[in-house]
């Protein structure tokens, strides 16, 4: 009889020992993977915050770049009667560019006229407050007199002095 050795894959059975040894590497896989996957999730949220950010920045700038200005505050003169009477322009402080051109209001065009008058101190309103307010009672009171509505005059008598307290 012949005989010939060949090698041939063929089921074997672990042992109890064998299929420890397998569990233990399974849960040790299976723990690492979810780590990992839990690592790549805080990754790509970090990352996916990062592209928003950077999206949006782009939207940003992609919207000024076609419309081709921004809008700012900018301080800006007015000047009445310019260029023409009735009109006013309204020039920027910065460039002294001219912004616009308008028609005056019914307001704007009622300019009011300047004077150089003194102005009165407190002293001289207060004096001349105090005999307006004179005449004008000084006024009332004779019209009440010649009326009849005054009322009769008040009697003055003398009190007597009171007695000093004396000293105890």
């Amino acid at each position: 009889m012949r005989r010939e050795t060949v090698v041939n894959s063929l089921e074997c059975k672990y042992t109890p020992e064998q299929m420890a040894e397998i569990a233990k590497k399974l849960s040790g896989a299976v723990a690492e993977l979810e780590s990992v996957a839990a690592e790549k999730k805080t990754s790509d949220s970090v990352y996916n915050g990062r592209i928003k950010k950077i999206e949006e920045e782009i939207g940003t700038l992609a919207k000024s770049y076609n419309r081709g200005y921004e809008m700012q505050e900018i301080t800006c003169d007015i000047r009445y009667d310019d260029p023409a009477p009735g009109q006013k322009s309204v020039y920027r402080v910065d460039t002294k560019e001219l912004v616009s051109t308008k028609e005056m209001t019914f307001e704007e065009k009622q300019e009011e006229l300047q004077f150089n008058l003194p102005q009165p101190t407190d002293e001289e309103i207060s004096a001349v407050m105090d005999s307006t307010t004179k005449d004008l009672l000084a006024k009332e009171v004779e019209e009440m007199e010649a009326r009849g509505e005054l009322p009769p005059e008040p009697r003055i008598t003398e009190v007597p002095p009171e007695d000093p307290p004396e000293a105890a």
